[in-house]
Parts: C-alpha cells; structure tokens; sequence
C-alpha cells in the first residue's frame, strides 16, 4: 500500500509539471521558437547527460547480465510488435493503418518514460530505460522509417549522430571498462541529466495545450489506438514476463517502457516522410492524455 501511495505521489507530481507546461503554451510563454529551443536543449543535451550518468555504477556482474536481459526484451518487444500491429490494425487503411501502427510499436519511453523511470526508480531504473532506447531507436530509424515510405535500410547516420543513443554506448564503454569519472565531472554530468524530467513534462503539457479535445473525441480510432498502446501491449508484457520469472527492477522498467503513450516520433515521422501529420498528432495527443489515468492504474494494478 506504502509502494502504491509513492507511485501516485510521484505522477501527481510529474502531471504538475505537465500543467505548468500547459499553462506557459497558453500564455505564450512558450512560443514557437522557445518551445522549440527546450526540446533540442532536451534531446541533445539532457537527455544524452542523463542516459551517460544512469552508467556510473560499480561494475558487477548483476547489472551486466540485467543489461543484457533488457536489451533482449526490448529487441524482441519491437520485433513481435512489428508483425502483430498489422494484424490488429487490419481493417485500417493506407495513412491511418501506417499512423497506427507506428503508435503500437513505438512507445514515448524516451521523451515521458525516462523521466518517470528516473523519479520512481533512480539511477539503476534510468540505466535500464536506456538501454531499451537503444532498440527503440534502431527499430526507429529502419522499421518506423519503412512503415511511413515502404523503403527498407538502417539508416546509419541517424543512429550514430543520435546524442543519447551515443552516450550510452559512451557510458556502456566506461561501465565495462571501470573507467571511473573525476567527480566534480560526473557531478555535473549528473546535474544536467537532472533537467530532463521538469523540461520533458512542461513540454509535453506545451504540445497538449495545441490541441483541440473535441476534435479527438469523437473519433473511433483514437479509442483503439489508446487501448491497444496503454492496455493491450502493457498487459501482454505484464503476462509473459510473469510466465518467464522476470522480476525485479528490469521487470518493472520493461513495463513501464510497455505501458508509455505514442511516441512523440509518430508525428514527427508522419511530417518528414509523406505521413498524416495531422491524424498522428491526434493520436499522441489522446494517448498522452489517457496515459495520465492508464500509468497508475496499470503500477498499481500490477504492484
């Protein structure tokens, strides 16, 4: 009961800075070319200083094989979602069917599910988030690229110019080798990082703020779009990972990564490659929304 009570603490206390950010849009505190200079300072400065600093533990052997066991279940999550979004979604069409099932693959684990990790379950939580980013940005940059234009191909250059991506295999490099950090350096390493989760809610509550609920609403789709991302897949992952024994904080991570709204990259996406722009808005907007009511219900579902 003590763990659940923390849990919604810590929401409640995310969802303010989601208000704060909603607030600020609304007052055009942050406009366009503000927003716009949060959200690179986040993707290429604190994120990437978050993801090296979650690496900065002493080496051993449990943390290794946890790494591997999550890399494994994030490669093998994307992999079985790629195949099955077709077939839960096989009564859509053309642009909505890529738009939806770029939503069932890809969760926003980076942008809404880092910073929640990192407030509910530290450092050694935020290691293991970002080690299933690495599989979330190679499925990415191949299998969300080909969903959009039907071209295949890992496109290399947007993998290795990635900063979080980059970190941490910069961080798994120090990790592996014991390389120690001076610690005024790691400190500060540590104190951006520590910027992510304020700026990654103020700007999701910024881009919430842009849409409109009543044209959302009334759309079917946008139902079942949120009850396969926030219901649907968390539970699936809920159920084979109890099957398999998997317990523990690598249990929890993979979950919570599971039980994320859209990503933010479906619209993203949708814009740079031909997609419906304006349909995967909608639908990272509805997501992000339920997700405020799905992400406790599902922790405390599932203690």
């Amino acid at each position: 009961m003590e763990g659940s009570l923390i849990i919604v603490k810590q929401v409640i206390a995310l969802f303010v800075a989601i208000l704060a950010g909603f607030i600020a849009r609304k007052k055009s505190i942050l406009r366009d070319e503000v927003l716009g200079g949060v959200n690179a300072l986040l993707m290429d400065i604190s994120m990437p200083c978050l993801a090296f600093a979650s690496f900065q533990f002493e080496f051993s052997s449990e943390i290794l094989q946890n790494i591997l066991i999550m890399m494994a279940g994030a490669f093998l999550l994307h992999l079985v979602l790629t195949p099955l979004s077709r077939l839960i979604f096989f009564h859509y069409k053309d642009r909505q069917l890529q738009v939806l099932r770029f939503t069932a693959i890809f969760s926003n684990a980076g942008f809404m599910g880092l910073p929640l990790i990192s407030a509910l379950l530290g450092q050694e939580g935020v290691l293991y988030c970002s080690v299933f980013l690495v599989a979330f940005n190679v499925f990415n940059w191949t299998i969300g690229v080909w969903l959009y234009t039907g071209r295949g191909g890992i496109r290399m250059r947007s993998l290795v110019t990635c900063p979080s991506l980059v970190a941490v295999f910069l961080g798994f490099f120090f990790f592996l080798l014991r390389i120690p950090l001076w610690e005024p350096l790691s400190s500060g390493i540590s104190l951006v990082g520590s910027l992510t989760t304020p700026l990654s809610m103020i700007i999701i509550g910024a881009r919430m703020a842009d849409m409109k609920l009543k044209e959302v609403v009334g759309d079917a789709s946008m139902y079942y779009a949120a009850f396969v991302r926030l219901i649907l897949i968390p539970l699936a992952v809920y159920g084979v990972t109890t099957m398999i024994g998997l317990d523990g904080v690598v249990r929890t991570v993979l979950l919570l990564c599971s039980a994320m709204p859209a990503a933010a990259a479906t619209t993203l996406f949708a814009e740079r490659y031909g997609g419906d722009g304006a349909y995967a808005a909608k639908v990272v907007f509805f997501t992000t929304l339920l997700s405020l009511v799905t992400i406790p219900a599902i922790l405390l579902l599932v203690g």
